[in-house]
């Protein structure tokens, strides 16, 4: 047997904290409360530069569209 193999059969099962990556029972997401807090405040700026991108973006478009309409109409 290699000894990789040998390894692998006396690892617990577990998983990594998601900020931290302390190993965590498995069921678990995060080591304590301050990971746990930190990681929701990191999915609500997640949340606001999507939405600001995406208004970016209309922005750009309606720039675009009225560009396009005002070359079409000679105005």
């Amino acid at each position: 047997m290699s000894k990789q193999k040998d390894y692998r059969e006396f690892k617990l099962p577990h998983r990594h904290c998601l900020i931290c990556g302390i190993s965590i029972p498995e069921g678990k997401k995060f080591c304590s409360r301050k990971c746990m807090e930190e990681y929701e405040e990191l999915k609500k700026l997640e949340k606001r530069n999507r939405i600001l991108a995406y208004i970016a973006v209309a922005w750009f478009l309606m720039f675009v569209v009225l560009y396009i309409y005002k070359m079409v109409t000679g105005m």
